[in-house]
């Protein structure tokens, strides 16, 4: 297991079992030095994270300039997104509206992102 991938697993046990509203500076600076073969490596280990992660993340959209790009991060995972979508579908409504009004949707935003 790389050192990537070590300190990822930590900082999400961290955030998780935090008994106060965390700070996801640590994370986001892990995650920009990880590749996509990392998240998904830890997705795949901890599946029964994955719900509790994306809970956290949300919860910090009210709070956190890095929640946003959190969520892009670990998006790119599918089993993270699924589990995002059943416990907050209301983000999707969210995301386009914003994007739409922002003038930054285009129909390939609605493609899969490419198997890696």
């Amino acid at each position: 297991m790389s050192d990537q991938s070590i300190a990822l697993g930590r900082e999400v046990e961290r955030l998780i079992t935090a008994p106060y509203a965390p700070s996801l500076q640590d994370l986001y600076g892990i995650t920009q030095s990880c590749s996509l073969g990392v998240i998904q490596s830890w997705a795949s280990r901890k599946p029964c994270q994955i719900g509790a992660l994306a809970d956290v993340v949300v919860d910090g959209l009210s709070r956190s300039n890095f929640a946003v790009r959190l969520l892009g991060a670990f998006a790119r995972v599918e089993s993270f997104r699924n589990v995002l979508l059943e416990r907050h579908p209301q983000l999707l409504d969210l995301f386009l509206q914003k994007a739409i009004e922002d003038g930054e949707f285009q129909v390939g935003h609605l493609k899969s992102p490419p198997l890696s």
